[in-house]
């Protein structure tokens, strides 16, 4: 019973070897005498896919710019039946002209200055449940100021700024275009200071990281502390943070931003930056 089935299981590879070897050569039939003209409707086809993807570009790029260059436009594309992963969105819109004018001399003109305490400071105006809170962060030390906000007052921000400079004194701010932030008396009151304030276009956040990770964080410990008045959660919730270990400066944030401390904080963010690199 057993040869039996052994000889069965033979004669069917034997067919399937010689069904194989049968298709291969109508295959190989029919490479070789295919026509010019399957040839030209196959050149066409191709060219046909190459158009299609440039047009796939194309218009990837003007719904980008018709979205004030915003990079989160994923879910926009599939409402126009444009499926794409995250790297391919990125690699087109890597062709932006505009956006890679901003990252190669706007960007490098503004992160230059963060080399020191107070050089380079990154403003906010962060919502927070009902209430708002208006922060500086010193993108050397890592020092947070914050200030609660009812409204978002452009006048409540002068003053905050006011007092943050009569104290810390900052020469250039990096902040989103907020409106309540590009309000004349911020603009005059940084004028009047000769403070310089690059406001980052709508389309590009490169720059605002160090911003947005630290709200994060600062949202984080408020959440800690619900049943504290508002202005006090926000007081305290300051001090906290600059009293932590910030692995950006291998200290807190009070005593990187010491005069005392800059060359060892300045040599410990020039090695992470060698080792990202």
């Amino acid at each position: 019973m057993k040869k039996s089935m052994e000889s069965i299981d033979t004669k069917k590879k034997l067919r399937f070897a010689e069904e194989i070897e049968r298709l291969t050569e109508m295959q190989s039939k029919m490479t070789i005498t295919r026509t010019d003209k399957n040839a030209k409707t196959r050149s066409n086809s191709q060219s046909s896919f190459q158009n299609n993807e440039k047009n796939i570009v194309e218009f990837v790029i003007n719904k980008h710019v018709d979205l004030n260059h915003s990079k989160l436009i994923l879910k926009e594309l599939e409402k126009d039946g444009i499926v794409l992963d995250e790297e391919e969105l990125r690699q087109i819109l890597s062709k932006c002209a505009l956006c890679n004018e901003y990252t190669e001399s706007l960007y490098n003109q503004i992160i230059r200055h963060q080399n020191c305490t107070g050089g380079l400071m990154g403003l906010g105006i962060v919502p927070f449940e009902d209430y708002y809170f208006v922060m500086l962060i010193d993108y050397f030390s890592r020092k947070v100021f914050l200030q609660y906000l009812p409204t978002k007052n452009s006048i409540s921000i002068g003053v905050f700024l006011a007092r943050i400079f009569s104290r810390f004194n900052f020469r250039h701010v990096i902040a989103p275009p907020r409106k309540c932030l590009k309000n004349a008396s911020v603009v005059n009151w940084m004028a009047k200071n000769d403070v310089v304030c690059y406001f980052t276009p709508t389309w590009e956040y490169r720059g605002l990281g160090r911003l947005g990770r630290c709200v994060r964080t600062l949202k984080g410990i408020l959440e800690q502390r619900e049943n504290v008045k508002v202005a006090a959660r926000v007081e305290k919730t300051e001090k906290i943070y600059n009293r932590r270990h910030n692995e950006g400066v291998a200290m807190s944030p009070n005593l990187a931003s010491l005069a005392c401390n800059k060359k060892d904080v300045f040599e410990h963010q020039k090695k992470r930056k060698q080792r990202k690199t």
